[in-house]
């Protein structure tokens, strides 16, 4: 599962939550998975560098029960 958009909401529970708007205006809520890499033009970076309005690129699996756990999160 790949998903790209705008970020719009960091939701500060464990684990963390992001809200994220695609072009279409779909809104999508996912769940980071703790080992979760948060990636900058090939650099690793800390979670907490991401902002909202960031456009970003998430990549993780969906679980039977409908959720989003992401594995990835490209900085664009």
């Amino acid at each position: 599962m790949i998903i790209e958009g705008k970020l719009i909401e960091i939701m500060e529970t464990f684990p963390l939550q992001l809200s994220i708007e695609t072009e279409d205006k779909k809104k999508h809520t996912v769940t980071l998975d703790p080992n979760a890499n948060t990636i900058k033009q090939g650099k690793t970076l800390d979670v907490n560098k991401l902002k909202l309005e960031q456009q970003i690129r998430v990549k993780g699996k969906t679980l039977k029960s409908g959720a989003n756990i992401i594995e990835s999160i490209e900085i664009l």
